[in-house]
């Protein structure tokens, strides 16, 4: 790849510079002023937030919890009452499926549900893959029959032999133990649907012997109902069962840095009050619980968030805060916009260094206001000789450039963006070209107009194409042919010639607006 480049001589460094102090000066003012003010307020009102933000959150947390439990309390006391009046023994697979499977279908959070007797004997019922698998077996080692059931059609049954024990479940036990009660057990891993969740379980005297009846709750949709927007990603929920022991129920078993927060909040834990603080990990939590209330089981809900995660958004500091500092931004962005507009012509931005990857993403943009193509810069393609219209058309493009907002002219591209390069010119050497650049631009433009053009030779795939970056002028150019002088502008992807009287409107607004948007027809 040959690069070469004519440095631009610019003599605007001196007010560059004060135009960078006086944006510093205006960075520093307000960040100083938001700093000031978030100080100010996150001091006088940090407690109110917390406090406020930490009891909604728990209530909510509670609340959702309690709907679920409720839920899982009106499946298992149903299926008692059915149990007690005999509706539930002596029925095959298909018989027990017909009867459950609607009161499931009504309670979206239970994953799955479970019969057993002191027989062994059980029936199992579980979401799986958008419909229903159903397990049914007549006793510890008898066969087990299996089926999948979905859109009310059978898919497919077969039969397993293992050694299962349903009586053996972390959830038979202790419901056998307390009949009429619902019992719920800690978090663990079900046996067939291999996911983490908690089972809840209740047993009855039928008429053919003891019976138990269990629903499980996967952990993920506990997580997903009991969430808290207000706690953001690091907050967590968790239970405290009777005896004082808090469950983790938003980390599931891995969440052994949840476990040990847990601990910490544990040691300063004081159930009297509404909100606790502590440090974990150099970082200040707050703790808030609620009591749920049900039939046959009292449960606290609680939660853990993060000071860097509370959300005060209800809190009226918070709206104070946020109108301060809009205003203070709202200045601060007006004051750097009248400073941009005020030296902004002179301002002389930096010159991309063009190289072939540059090349190819400005003609892939293709031909707009600030981009023109031109196949040649001297040679007429159709009649096969060199021809003073072509040098015309580009230079009336460079003139355009000047006038308007700046561009690229490429030379060596045709009007589809396919690179043809300089070889139809016939230029002996890039000097040779470089000098007839440099020609045209003093014969039909000025040379005082030579440090807003950077002219570069950008070979790709082995066809040189020229490449004019042209910067926005603060003095008018015209385009010079014998005595007559015209200006131009940019037009889209066009340069168009403007009469006199347009012209000198033209120059008037530019010094009050930018020129991108000028239409010449008013």
């Amino acid at each position: 790849m040959i690069i070469k480049r004519v440095r631009p001589v610019s003599n605007g460094g001196k007010v560059e510079f004060h135009l960078v102090v006086w944006l510093c000066l205006l960075l520093v003012v307000l960040v100083g002023g938001l700093l000031g003010v978030f100080s100010f307020l996150g001091q006088r009102a940090r407690g109110e937030m917390t406090i406020s933000m930490v009891r909604q959150a728990a209530s909510v947390a509670s609340r959702r919890f309690q709907r679920q439990i409720e839920g899982s309390h009106r499946l298992l006391e149903t299926l008692s009452g059915w149990g007690r009046e005999g509706l539930l023994v002596d029925q095959d697979v298909d018989g027990l499926r017909r009867k459950l499977l609607p009161l499931v279908e009504n309670f979206p959070a239970i994953a799955g549900l479970s019969l057993a007797d002191d027989e062994g004997r059980d029936f199992f019922l579980a979401r799986d893959q958008g419909g229903w698998l159903v397990r049914h077996s007549r006793g510890v080692g008898a066969p087990q029959h299996w089926q999948f059931w979905k859109g009310g059609a059978l898919q497919r049954q077969w039969d397993a032999t293992e050694n299962f024990d349903p009586r053996q479940r972390i959830w038979y036990q202790p419901a056998r133990k307390q009949p009429g009660t619902v019992v719920w057990s800690g978090l663990y891993r079900f046996h067939t649907l291999k996911r983490f969740g908690v089972s809840a379980s209740i047993a009855w005297q039928g008429k053919q012997g003891f019976q138990v009846a269990a629903v499980d709750l996967l952990i993920d949709d506990l997580v997903k109902a009991l969430r808290v927007p207000e706690l953001g990603e690091s907050g967590v929920v968790f239970s405290v069962s009777r005896d004082g022991l808090l469950n983790d129920l938003a980390s599931g078993p891995v969440g052994s840095e949840n476990r040990q927060l847990l601990a910490a909040y544990r040691k300063v834990r004081r159930p009297e009050d509404s909100v606790t603080s502590f440090s974990f990990l150099g970082t200040t939590w707050y703790a808030g619980e609620e009591q749920v209330a049900l039939d046959n089981a009292r449960v606290r809900i609680g939660i853990l968030v993060p000071e860097s995660e509370i959300n005060p958004g209800l809190s009226g500091v918070r709206r104070q805060f946020l109108a301060v500092a809009a205003v203070i931004l709202l200045i601060g962005i007006l004051a750097m916009l009248f400073v941009l507009r005020r030296f902004r012509r002179h301002f002389v931005p930096a010159v991309t260094r063009p190289d072939a990857a540059w090349l190819q993403a400005v003609i892939s943009g293709g031909e707009n206001v600030r981009v023109e193509f031109k196949s040649t810069m001297r040679m007429n393609l159709k009649s096969g000789r060199a021809g003073k219209e072509i040098e015309l058309a580009w230079l009336k493009g460079v003139v355009g450039f000047l006038n308007t907002a700046g561009g690229t002219l490429l030379i060596g591209v045709n009007d589809d963006g396919d690179i043809v390069g300089l070889e139809a010119d016939g230029f002996q050497n890039e000097d040779r070209c470089r000098l007839h650049f440099k020609n045209l631009v003093a014969q039909h433009i000025g040379l005082e107009f030579s440090r807003c053009l950077h002219f570069d030779l950008v070979e790709h795939d082995g066809r040189q194409v020229a490449v004019v970056q042209v910067d926005r002028s603060s003095e008018p150019a015209f385009l010079r042919q014998g005595k007559e002088e015209d200006f131009y502008i940019r037009s889209g992807p066009a340069s168009v010639k403007l009469t006199g009287r347009q012209m000198l409107q033209y120059l008037s607004r530019k010094t009050r607006r930018t020129a991108n948007h000028f239409d010449p027809t008013r």
